[in-house]
């Protein structure tokens, strides 16, 4: 059994909550773990599990003093790393704790506490439990203590004689703060007499001191607000819309700017929940006013890092539609794509399609591909060239396989200039991704309604979208392209039901002629048409619009291209604007990573906004 020592005394100047003074803490090199003493050390160990629960009336009955280990031979000296403080029993809560515990570290957690300090009651001594041992502690320490003496300008805590102490509060190692945290832990809150001084010397509220010192009028429907002094404190008197003259109007405390920004925190940030603007601003409005309080909520919010990365991709504003380029000459533009992979293969082992469309006519079309490497797009690219003559111009998306080394070689072969469509922006390859969707729905519905087979009936699709006249342009692919009507299915019934009558025989020069005539009349009203319908839809996208532009190292969040699941973050960032390139497309680097810059359409950005520094400090002041 240890036995009882009398430990040397140190006398440390103490200061806290408005009374300063000489306290007396004991001094021991040998005790075998750290020890913190305190009113508020039930709130740090809690988070330990190891708290014990000791009642005012328990610490007033304890009378024995603390068992420790013997003494060591060596000088008695205070452990810079142990905290170590004094309570007096009269300021003891009557539901909180004052007691000592240990603050588990990683050298603790993977062995037992020694048995003079451990948590367990069964391994006390003498069957003591670890509340007696808390109150043996407090009692033992205050016998060689003088109580502080407190001031008599200082302030006494609400319900609390005026000669209670209260100890000063005790920080846990250094680490990760635990979350979420409760408002307790956000914010300590002055004292009535430290906010009303504030009120007071804040210079931005002298205006409405002088208001309500002037005999303020009544409050009525011509004069719905007005500043008021109660017991010394500024308030704000308010009649809202639906006010009745039996309710008593609303009292808003006056916010002097030192705790702003800490309301601001509460508000709005954990565990307020990241609420909008105008709940924020509501939530502050009940118990609050300062002026331009709205205007610091908008701004506070807008700078809300989690907000803006959490955002949904609809935050931003579209910037206006820029049209496609209107192409004259057949093939000269076409967009490539791949569609696919479809959920099996078919039996030949074909699982995508190599999609191309031509700017000019509309006209389509489609390779069934086993695999999208480059060699296997490079020759299916060249069978469709030998057929409709190689381009001017290509655009792909930035897909690996097109940017390939063998994709380069093939371009500067044939005299192509090869276009990249701006990344994680559908838009810019338009044209093909719209019949993407077109022909993978007939591809999918051939499946459900009759085999998997679709590569073998892949022409007989294109057949079928060639021949449907384009809405934008009003011909069908088919007749800019051949410059008569296609004879299908449809148009082989009708010849039967009007009885067929051959056209009568011309020569080949007058059927070249009618031919080219034919295809620069159709040509002709199709890019009108075109023109036409372009002009409709810009109009119709642009209404809810606006131009939107950054400038070279602006801070920009960036709109993520996937999602993996529904509560992830939509935006990334903040990145920086190295160049801007065109109307609507920036060039985007990526600090601090090994990322390459990458070029991103303006409608995937938006601005950063950076938290003020004047926010932050009030916030790092404001308790």
């Amino acid at each position: 059994m240890s036995q009882a020592v009398d430990l040397p005394t140190a006398e440390l100047p103490v200061q806290y909550k408005g009374w300063s003074g000489m306290w007396t803490f004991a001094v021991y090199d040998n005790y075998p773990i750290p020890m913190l003493l305190g009113e508020d050390l039930a709130n740090q160990v809690r988070r330990a599990k190891r708290v014990g629960m000791v009642t005012r009336s328990q610490t007033r009955q304890a009378s024995r003093p603390i068992p420790v280990p013997e003494p060591s031979t060596e000088a008695p000296s205070v452990l810079p790393e142990t905290q170590t403080e004094v309570v007096d029993p009269d300021s003891m809560p009557t539901t909180e704790t004052a007691t000592a515990s240990p603050v588990p570290g990683p050298e603790l957690e993977q062995q037992p506490a020694p048995a003079s300090a451990t948590t367990s009651s069964n391994s006390t001594p003498e069957g003591a439990s670890e509340p007696e041992l808390a109150e043996a502690t407090d009692s033992h320490t205050q016998k060689a203590q003088p109580e502080p003496e407190i001031p008599s300008g200082a302030p006494a805590e609400s319900g609390s004689p005026a000669t209670e102490t209260t100890p000063s509060p005790t920080s846990l190692p250094e680490g990760p703060s635990p979350s979420p945290q409760s408002e307790e832990e956000l914010v300590t809150p002055a004292s009535r007499e430290q906010f009303q001084a504030e009120q007071e010397a804040d210079d931005s509220l002298q205006k409405a001191w002088a208001a309500a010192r002037s005999t303020p009028p009544p409050l009525s429907s011509s004069n719905r607000s007005r500043f008021v002094i109660d017991q010394g404190l500024l308030y704000k008197e308010i009649l809202s819309g639906g006010h009745r003259e039996e309710w008593q109007p609303q009292k808003q405390l006056v916010v002097p700017t030192k705790y702003r920004g800490k309301l601001l925190s509460l508000a709005h940030d954990h565990p307020s929940g990241h609420a909008g603007v105008n709940r924020t601003k509501d939530r502050l409005g009940k118990s609050f006013h300062w002026e331009g309080m709205g205007k610091d909520v908008a701004k506070y919010v807008r700078s809300c890092e989690v907000c803006q990365r959490v955002g949904k991709p609809q935050d931003q504003v579209k910037a206006p539609l820029q049209p496609l380029p209107i192409i004259e000459v057949p093939f000269q533009r076409v967009a490539v794509d791949i569609l696919g992979p479809f959920p099996k293969k078919t039996p030949r082992g074909k699982q995508y399609v190599l999609t191309l469309v031509d700017f000019a006519t509309r006209w389509p079309e489609a390779v069934a591909l086993g695999n999208t490497r480059a060699n296997t797009v490079c020759l299916a690219l060249t069978d469709i060239f030998a057929r409709v003559g190689w381009p001017s111009d290509i655009l792909t998306d930035s897909g690996s396989n097109f940017l390939a080394g063998t994709m380069e070689k093939l371009w500067e072969t044939h005299g192509v200039n090869h276009l990249v469509a701006t990344p994680y922006h559908h838009q810019t390859n338009g044209l093909v991704e719209r019949f993407n969707g077109t022909l993978g729905a007939m591809i999918r519905k051939f499946i459900n309604e009759f085999s998997n087979n679709w590569d073998l009936v892949l022409q007989q699709l294109l057949f079928a979208y060639r021949a449907v006249p384009h809405p934008s342009l009003g011909f069908s692919p088919f007749e800019l392209v051949y410059g008569h009507e296609v004879k299908g299915p449809l148009q082989l019934v009708k010849q039967q039901w009007e009885g067929f009558t051959p056209s009568p025989g011309t020569n080949i020069l007058e059927f070249v002629s009618n031919l080219q005539s034919t295809l620069r009349h159709s040509l002709a009203l199709a890019r009108e048409n075109l023109k036409d319908a372009q002009e409709e839809q810009k109009a119709w996208y642009d209404r809810h619009a606006r131009e939107r532009s950054f400038k070279v190292g602006d801070q920009v969040m960036v709109l993520k291209a996937q999602q993996a699941h529904k509560m992830e973050a939509s935006w990334e960032g903040p990145f920086t604007v190295q160049e801007r390139l065109g109307a609507v497309n920036y060039l985007i680097a990526f600090p601090n990573s090994s990322l390459k810059p990458r070029v991103y359409h303006v409608n995937s950005l938006k601005p950063f906004y950076s938290r003020d520094f004047q926010v932050c400090q009030f916030t790092a002041q404001g308790g």
